[in-house]
């Protein structure tokens, strides 16, 4: 099985995407169709029963968590990047070493966060229970576990917890090195940043940034050429949002997508098929919305 891609999926869904995902892979039923043989996974089973997970804490929903407001004392925050499994964000120190990183999915809702929680600490390669953050005595949100590593395996490698609808994971990135950071003190100031943030009123949905529009000036374009793209994504106040883009092969098309001299998005075809383009706004607060239009790429 396939446990990278499982996590990735887990991080991107909704909260009922999510449970519905969940419950199509324990019934062995497939998403798209039924009939697909029946599997179970049981490294997620036992963990699920091992860490007793019906029985954590299930915190107070947040709005996000902006990963980029984040400053450490000795240490310079690189900027956000995005993908499938959320937001993450390294921190180096004053050479520039890559020391930290930090990792963000967001949530609609608390379960799909403790089934993230879950999917981390499962597939540790070891037949010991991981400790709690608690345990440590490190005030790691509502609940967190701490995986061990290093050549003695006895420094901190990483530690994941949850805050509600929230779910970190910081690594050191070199447990042994000379100059490793101290992990402990970065979780306690994320915990407590993100446990201070107002809770969301019950049934509130969480601010996303919105696709105003999102299209192409034609709907086909010669390989070698390009073709502007119209977009206009905003935060949930209305200010400008970042956007990253995917492009997907579909019958063979390909390009890619850049600013031009003129700021403005542009598609260049590189590759004769049909393809899609997906863009997608990425929210300060780790949420994200996506649109896709598709486009056809001639020869000539």
């Amino acid at each position: 099985m396939n446990h990278d891609w499982i996590f990735r999926s887990l991080r991107r869904l909704s909260a009922g995407a999510l449970l519905a995902a969940l419950a199509a892979g324990l019934s062995g039923e497939n998403l798209f169709g039924q009939g697909a043989p029946r599997e179970i996974d049981p490294l997620i089973e036992t963990a699920r029963a091992k860490y007793a997970m019906p029985s954590w804490i299930k915190g107070a929903r947040r709005d996000g968590f902006a990963l980029g407001d984040l400053e450490f004392a000795g240490l310079t925050g690189r900027a956000v990047e995005h993908d499938a499994g959320g937001a993450k964000r390294t921190f180096a120190d004053g050479a520039g070493v890559p020391r930290v990183l930090v990792e963000l999915a967001v949530f609609d809702e608390v379960a799909p966060a403790h089934e993230a929680l879950l999917t981390h600490i499962a597939y540790v390669q070891s037949t010991k229970t991981l400790p709690t953050a608690a345990s440590r005595s490190i005030r790691a949100g509502d609940l967190g576990y701490i995986g061990y590593g290093g050549r003695d395996g006895s420094k901190i490698a990483w530690l994941a917890f949850v805050v509600g609808n929230l779910e970190f994971r910081v690594k050191d990135l070199e447990p042994d090195a000379v100059g490793a950071v101290d992990v402990r003190p970065i979780v306690e100031a994320i915990a407590a940043r993100a446990l201070a943030q107002p809770a969301l009123p019950e049934g509130a949905s969480l601010q996303k940034p919105s696709i105003e529009r999102f299209a192409a000036e034609q709907q086909s374009v010669v390989a070698g050429e390009s073709v502007a793209l119209d977009v206009d994504v905003r935060e949930a106040g209305g200010a400008p949002c970042a956007v990253d883009f995917v492009v997907g092969g579909w019958q063979q098309g390909q390009g890619y997508v850049e600013q031009d001299e003129q700021g403005r998005w542009r598609f260049h075809a590189t590759g004769a098929g049909k393809l899609e383009i997906t863009v997608k706004a990425l929210g300060r607060n780790g949420t994200t919305a996506t649109r896709t239009l598709k486009l056809d790429v001639t020869r000539s």
